[in-house]
C-alpha cells in the first residue's frame, strides 16, 4: 500500500457504512450523489455557472438543495475527497458561502441559512479586494481550502440537499 492508503481506507469504510445506513433507513440520494450525515452531495462539473445560477440549479436539482454548506472539518475532508475523486480538471468549485452587507462590513452567510460556525480559509483569505459581493470556492488541488472570489466567475459547483425519504 502507498503512503496515502492509511487515510483512504478509513474514509472509504466510513462512506460505505454511511451509505448502508442511508439505504437501510429507506432513504436515498439522487443517482450519482454522495451521502454523508443525513445529506446528499452532488457535484456539477459539466457546465460551469456563476454563483447565483449555480444556487438556482442546486435548488431545482436536489429537492430542497442549495450550494453546499460545510459545517465541520470531518465534513470538509469527506467533501474534498468526493470532489477530488470526481473532478480531475483542477479548477475551483463553488460552495454556498457568500458575503453580504458590503461595503460597510464583510459578513458571511450560507445560501441555506445555516449558521457559519466553521471555515477553512487558505492563507491570505478571505480577500479584502473590492466592494463587489464575494462568493467562496473550494481551491483547486486538494479542495480542502477556501478562497473568496467574485460571484460572476463561472465554476463547477457542489450542491447539498437533505436526504430524501422513500415513501
Amino acid at each position: 500500500m502507498g503512503p496515502g492508503a492509511s487515510f483512504h481506507l478509513p474514509l472509504l469504510s466510513f462512506l460505505v457504512i454511511s451509505f448502508l445506513q442511508a439505504t437501510s433507513a429507506g432513504s436515498s440520494c439522487p443517482t450519482g450523489w454522495m451521502f454523508f450525515e443525513k445529506s446528499c452531495y452532488g457535484l456539477f462539473n459539466q457546465v460551469p455557472l456563476k454563483f447565483t445560477e449555480a444556487e438556482k440549479q442546486c435548488q431545482s436539482s436536489g429537492g430542497n438543495g442549495h450550494l453546499a454548506s460545510i459545517m465541520n472539518g470531518q465534513e470538509m475532508s469527506v467533501v474534498a475527497a468526493y470532489v477530488k475523486d470526481l473532478y480531475k480538471a483542477g479548477k475551483p468549485v463553488w460552495i454556498g458561502l457568500h458575503s453580504y452587507d458590503l461595503p460597510k462590513s464583510k459578513a458571511w452567510k450560507w445560501t441555506d441559512s445555516s449558521v457559519v460556525s466553521y471555515h477553512n480559509w487558505a492563507p491570505g483569505q478571505p480577500s479584502q479586494a473590492s466592494g463587489d459581493e464575494l462568493c467562496v470556492e473550494l481551491m483547486a488541488g486538494d479542495y480542502l481550502t477556501w478562497k473568496a472570489a467574485p460571484c460572476t466567475g463561472k465554476h463547477p459547483f457542489l450542491c447539498r440537499a437533505p436526504l430524501e425519504k422513500k415513501g
